[in-house]
């Protein structure tokens, strides 16, 4: 019996490896330049938005947003905090921590398996001190948080957004495509994603500012990748010796530059991405149509359309989900938890003396990680792939 894998074998397409070999043989530069900046300015037009800045991976991207905000001065790494889903990936919040920042994690609603804002809510009207200046999130596994409530929010308290859109290229909140919304969105191309560099990510934004302290956190701390109009401003304002120009780092930079190889990659998928998107959303409708919602809750939006990397299902206790685990792998069927369940039960999390909230103990974010099973959504999937994953769910003979 054949494997149904959560990473697509054919996301790299034939033509894709021979594109790239041709390429290679023209014996071409690999580290970051030209194709790197033609990628984002692609990426940025499909997604519209004004700056897309391209690095080695989606957490990255992440990171990157933090540091951005906190060397803006738009955020105080000794005073402020940050408001996160509880249902995430590691790197979601991982930047928080790293800064020292203080962090309080959200239950999950139950329909998105996003933010809840009405957590959300009840934290901004504590009082200043309790107040989130960033606030993240998470559009799980593809399906579209919520972000009526969350734009109103954000009209009253004045926080910043940053979208971890991850895996979620393509999905939208009525109508408009999410990494849209917030001040800052992060995507990843990671091999199993809508579409892949091998590794990379991207992190967007429309604030100009924001743009130039991207590009120079990205590359040591230094202004290289900036106009020449930009770097020409920043040395006259700094009075740098002009010997010394290329060679002055202002900020306390990363080296999370891309590649190349990595954007001719990404540039040979992007013309893709749309049809990849479309072939993902009909897989999610086929499981939605052969899994009944009485017996399997599944994260839907009413609002919005998903563009999912994967299918998660909430079975109705770990035994149950343990009986659903062992028919998925007689089944061949590959499959796992939706990403790290309730980060605030992670390990790492465990003790950090700067989490000042998390879900209780039985809360929404408990049950997906305690119940969720997460199983393919690929484009190589065929409906006949799919009714046999749902066969297994469901126990059919």
């Amino acid at each position: 019996m054949n494997a149904i894998r959560l990473v697509a074998d054919n996301v790299i397409s034939d033509s894709d490896f021979e594109s790239l070999c041709s390429w290679l043989g023209t014996k071409p530069r690999l580290s970051q330049g030209v194709l790197v900046k033609e990628f984002e300015a692609e990426f940025a037009a499909w997604l519209g938005v004004k700056h897309a800045v391209f690095c080695n991976s989606g957490s990255s991207a992440n990171l990157l947003a933090y540091a951005a905000l906190i060397e803006t001065g738009r955020v105080d790494r000794e005073k402020d905090s940050v408001y996160a889903p509880a249902v995430a990936w590691p790197t979601t919040i991982a930047p928080a921590l790293q800064y020292g920042l203080r962090i309080a994690l959200g239950d999950a609603e139950t329909d998105t398996w996003g933010l809840s804002t009405v957590d959300l809510e009840e934290r901004l009207t504590r009082g200043p001190t309790a107040r989130p200046r960033i606030v993240t999130v998470v559009d799980v596994l593809g399906v579209p948080a919520d972000r009526d409530r969350l734009m109103t929010l954000q009209n009253k308290y004045g926080f910043y957004i940053i979208e971890d859109c991850c895996g979620a290229h393509g999905a939208t909140f009525r109508k408009q495509k999410v990494g849209t919304f917030g001040d800052l969105s992060a995507f990843s191309f990671y091999i199993g994603h809508h579409i892949t560099s091998g590794e990379g990510g991207m992190i967007c934004t429309n604030d100009d500012s924001l743009d130039r302290t991207l590009r120079q956190l990205r590359a040591h701390g230094w202004a290289i990748d900036l106009s020449t109009s930009a770097q020409k401003a920043l040395a006259a304002g700094d009075r740098v010796d002009p010997f010394r120009e290329r060679f002055t780092f202002r900020l306390p930079g990363y080296n999370l530059r891309s590649t190349e190889f990595a954007a001719k990659l990404g540039r040979l998928q992007l013309p893709r991405l749309d049809a990849a998107c479309t072939a993902r959303l009909a897989n999610y409708q086929h499981y939605v149509r052969r899994l009944d919602a009485a017996k399997f809750q599944f994260p839907y939006n009413p609002n919005g359309t998903p563009s999912p990397i994967g299918f998660a299902f909430l079975a109705t206790s770990r035994e149950h989900r343990d009986q659903i685990s062992t028919r998925l792998t007689e089944a061949n069927v590959e499959h796992r938890p939706v990403g790290g369940g309730n980060m605030a039960r992670q390990p790492f999390l465990t003790g950090y003396p700067r989490l000042v909230a998390s879900p209780a103990r039985g809360s929404f974010a408990d049950k997906i990680h305690d119940c969720a099973i997460q199983v393919p959504v690929h484009p190589g999937l065929s409906e006949a792939d799919i009714d046999r994953v749902c066969a297994a769910v469901k126990g059919d003979a």
